[in-house]
């Protein structure tokens, strides 16, 4: 699976609002959410618990998780300034011995 143009918003293409799903775009192919997205600590920090996977990217030979993770610290980073914080906590394994970048 070639990744193009991938994007984090809403349902529908709709901005994303912190608290709420996030929503994984490749140009206009739903590869997946992140749900839910807690928010604590008056916005400060943010805490994913589950990436949910299209069945599309399930079957990709690429791995989604890792690639997501990393776009996922760089927006919230770029688009929430008051956001210190960016925990994880997933059941499926995303750990590699290969560093972040190059996993994904």
């Amino acid at each position: 699976m070639k990744f193009n143009e991938l994007r984090i918003g809403g349902p529908g293409f709709t901005p994303f609002s912190l608290g709420e799903p996030m929503y994984v775009y490749d140009g206009e192919l739903l590869l997946g959410t992140l749900d839910p997205v807690q928010v604590t600590h008056g916005g400060s920090n943010v805490h994913i618990t589950r990436i949910v996977p299209t069945q599309l990217a399930r079957t990709g030979k690429r791995t989604f998780d890792p690639l997501v993770l990393l776009e996922t610290i760089s927006f919230i980073a770029g688009r929430f300034p008051a956001v210190q914080t960016v925990s994880f906590s997933l059941r499926s394994e995303v750990a590699s011995y290969e560093e972040g970048m190059k996993i994904a």
